[in-house]
C-alpha cells in the first residue's frame, strides 16, 4: 500500500497494482472524462430528491 496526493495504491492478491483515486477533484475530472456526467433523466432516476444540475462542464 502506498499513498500520493491523489490516490491510494494497493497491491491485490494476484500481485496487480490498483490505483484508487481519493482526491475529489481528480475523481470528478476522471468520471467526467470517462462518462460525461449524469443526464437529466439519469439524475431523476438516481437522485430524485434533489433538483437537477449539470455535473460536468
Amino acid at each position: 500500500m502506498a499513498f500520493n496526493r491523489t490516490a491510494l495504491l494497493v497491491s491485490t492478491a494476484d500481485g496487480a497494482l490498483r490505483e484508487i483515486t481519493v482526491d475529489p477533484d481528480t475523481a470528478v475530472a476522471a468520471i467526467c472524462r470517462q462518462d460525461g456526467g449524469l443526464s437529466a433523466p439519469e439524475w431523476r432516476e438516481h437522485i430524485p430528491e434533489l433538483a437537477y444540475r449539470k455535473t460536468c462542464r
